[in-house]
């Protein structure tokens, strides 16, 4: 007589693979801007390591633009920090701090506090407030709530806001602009090691160096992304989008591919 008892593990297996307590992830990621506008080529990579209730994180990040009318290509690097902890199991709070080096279009210093909340089986929020001082003169306030609703285990759904207070300064009173950007992103697990995602943003970009283009600038992004774990100790995370900014009567197409892959243990 053969019983089948492999349905009784499944959903152990399952957490199982969901347990670790180092991850290292590399990404590259290539923006082609359409027209006479230089391109941006990114590397990164992170390590994430669980402590007891605490999580700790380091990030190197550089970041390339060439070509275009750009007679030189411009190389910046940003590298953070960061801590987490667990205040309860359904609440953690976080601070990451960074240092760019050099700094030409990044941040000279960056800082993000945040907390996290699951307030039930389908309902989580995630609150930040992040702050970026740039060697241009300009200064980056921002505050991030993020709503989540996970109906069930192959279906996840957020809607995320983007409060940005900008500050331009210079001689005698600082200039000074608020902008709001609005995001939405569905996520659904097609298969036990395939997750696939659609995401949409609409509002402004903060990758310019001057204010006035900032404010007046308006972008749509629609991104298509996949996270594909064939084993449980590493998986790849392929991203393409689309991405249309207005200024006035202007318009500018960019592309963008990205390639991550990670290993956990």
């Amino acid at each position: 007589l053969h019983v089948d008892t492999g349905w009784k593990f499944r959903d152990m297996y399952a957490l199982r693979d969901r347990i670790y307590f180092n991850q290292l992830r590399a990404f590259a990621r290539l923006e082609h801007y359409f027209g006479d506008y230089p391109d941006l080529h990114s590397v990164a990579l992170a390590y994430w390591r669980r402590v007891y209730a605490f999580e700790l994180s380091l990030d190197a990040l550089l970041v390339e633009r060439s070509g275009g009318a750009l007679p030189k290509a411009i190389v910046d690097g940003q590298y953070s920090l960061g801590v987490s902890y667990h205040l309860s199991p359904l609440a953690t709070l976080g601070l990451v701090g960074g240092i760019g080096a050099p700094a030409r279009a990044l941040p000279r210093w960056i800082g993000k506090l945040w907390v996290s909340n699951q307030w039930s089986a389908a309902w989580s929020t995630h609150v930040s407030y992040s702050s970026w001082d740039y060697d241009t003169d300009k200064t980056v306030h921002m505050v991030v709530p993020v709503l989540t609703f996970t109906p069930n285990d192959q279906l996840s759904f957020d809607v995320r806001y983007f409060g940005t207070w900008l500050v331009l300064h210079q001689a005698g009173p600082d200039r000074q602009s608020f902008e709001s950007t609005l995001a939405g992103r569905g996520v659904a697990q097609l298969m036990a090691d395939l997750r696939l995602g659609l995401s949409y943003t609409y509002g402004a970009q903060l990758d310019q160096a001057a204010l006035s283009q900032i404010i007046s600038l308006r972008s749509h992004v629609l991104a298509l992304f996949a996270d594909y774990r064939p084993h449980r100790a590493w998986g790849i995370q392929p991203l393409l989008s689309g991405e249309r900014r207005s200024i006035q009567t202007r318009a500018v197409w960019i592309a963008s591919f990205e390639l991550g892959a990670y290993v956990r243990w």
